[in-house]
């Protein structure tokens, strides 16, 4: 028989700490049903903490402006907010609208189905006499791209400023606190359509053209920092 070894196994060898394996992503369904459930309430405390103040504002100084985020029903049941924000909309989009499609018959009907909807998130920008004077509406929402892998989106669906207060950085602010939105969701990309007037303002802002874009319509989007890259949606090639 053999000598036995005489190596010492020292306690070092058998202890060692538990590592906790981390925490398994969460799958974009369930990101966009816990976006969806965030309450009003929620959503209005974001707004008020990622919105930036007003260009040339002192420190201090009180917004000109006010900013309210509404759900869509909620909206719908405010006669004279739903008045202003379909008034705004025709205003903005009705003639642009028959220019380019001259085919395709004006519906506001179905316009406010749209913007009414339980899913639809609208930010309300109004004077100090009540009288709306921007809005943007949003969706949290899941679709699959074109690697057949489903991707959390925030859908920006409108954005329209009355005459008297464009360039006056509404829009710059909006995006900015709908993207801070976006990442606080761990929403993937933030999407929107747009006409070809507007590509470069959101060029500006840092906005790509997305591979569904139409001889019609600009579809244009943005990833957020965190994002994979092999999650993101392909490009069209230029």
């Amino acid at each position: 028989m053999g000598k036995a070894g005489s190596t010492k196994r020292t306690k070092n060898a058998y202890d060692f700490t538990y590592t906790k394996p981390p925490n398994k992503p969460q799958s974009p369904k369930t990101l966009a049903k816990r976006a969806n459930k965030a309450s009003i309430r929620v959503l209005q405390k974001l707004l008020d903490k990622y919105l930036p103040p007003p260009p040339g504002a002192a420190e201090g100084q009180k917004d000109a402006l006010y900013w309210n985020i509404y759900d869509g029903p909620t909206l719908e049941a405010d006669e004279t907010l739903k008045l202003q924000i379909c008034d705004l909309f025709e205003a903005n989009m009705k003639e642009l609208r028959e220019a380019d499609d001259p085919d395709v018959e004006w519906n506001p009907a179905e316009k406010k189905k749209h913007l009414f909807n339980e899913l639809s998130r609208l930010i309300v920008i109004q004077d100090a006499e009540n009288d709306v004077q921007a809005f943007s509406m949003f969706r949290f929402e899941v679709t699959n791209n074109y690697n057949r892998k489903p991707e959390f989106l925030m859908y920006i669906y409108e954005i329209q400023v009355a005459i008297a207060h464009r360039e006056t950085g509404i829009c710059r602010r909006t995006f900015a606190v709908l993207e801070d939105m976006a990442r606080k969701f761990k929403v993937q990309l933030v999407m929107l359509t747009c006409n070809a007037k507007a590509l470069a303002i959101y060029d500006h802002f840092g906005y790509e053209e997305h591979i569904d874009t139409t001889d019609k319509v600009e579809v244009l989007w943005k990833a957020m920092e965190y994002e994979p890259i092999e999650l993101r949606t392909p490009r069209r090639l230029t």
